[in-house]
């Protein structure tokens, strides 16, 4: 079980190195709510070039792959009573940049990789006994609904075209009462891929494919041409 979403802190213009900057407060859904659960959450910036920044930012302070490069530490406040979370940010380094974008997962259970251990916040444990009592009770499927178009839910700023092998970040327009994540596809095969930020990448070939969004039962799509160069 994991939940995804992004939201936008918003900065100071010129801000400068050592600045603190925070987020609103982000719910959690309920199914990451149980007491008996153990709780993780992670968090990274994108840049203003489009490239999505893990882990230590002091790290690429020095380096030429990111260009103009919004440098800063990530921190997570995790309000156990109302089940939700801040996201924090220092600023490494002076930058010129009004707002950041930051995506965040939390998820239950499952293996913590390297950079989770770096990045997350443990909140929940259980025992194995209890995990192993837990696995062992049949799990019902609830009935699935078929997602609905709405006007106030759709992709944003689709461009005219791409070419082969290009990223490109989709980004949707949400409802203000919309607090799911939201789920990226690419429809068909050979047609590029997209992560779960909505960073797609054209494939090795022309043609025009469609992308969909969806959080909440509400769906959205677009439609992509990539051509040679």
């Amino acid at each position: 079980m994991e939940q995804r979403g992004e939201t936008t802190i918003r900065l100071i213009p010129g801000g400068a190195a050592g600045w603190c900057y925070y987020s609103r407060e982000i719910s959690l859904d309920k199914a990451l709510r149980g007491k008996d659960g153990k709780l993780w959450i992670e968090a990274a910036v994108q840049q203003p070039k489009g490239e999505i920044l893990y882990g230590d930012a002091s790290v690429f302070a020095e380096s030429e792959y990111l260009g103009m490069a919004v440098l800063a530490e990530v921190g997570i406040l995790l309000n156990k009573e109302q089940n939700a979370f801040r996201i924090g940010l220092r600023l490494l380094e002076d930058t010129d940049e009004n707002e950041v974008k930051v995506f965040w997962r939390a998820f239950c259970k499952g293996k913590k990789n390297q950079m989770a251990e770096r990045s997350v916040s443990p909140v929940f444990k259980e025992t194995p006994e209890e995990e192993a009592e837990e696995s062992a009770i049949p799990q019902e499927e609830e009935p699935k609904e078929e997602p609905q178009h709405s006007e106030e839910f759709y992709i944003e700023s689709v461009p005219g075209q791409i070419f082969k092998g290009q990223k490109f970040m989709f980004m949707c327009h949400r409802p203000e009462d919309l607090e799911e994540s939201v789920t990226w596809n690419v429809v068909g095969e050979d047609a590029g891929t997209i992560n779960g930020y909505g960073m797609y990448t054209a494939p090795d070939r022309p043609g025009v494919f469609e992308v969909t969004a969806q959080a909440g039962g509400l769906l959205a799509s677009a439609y992509i041409v990539v051509k040679d160069q």
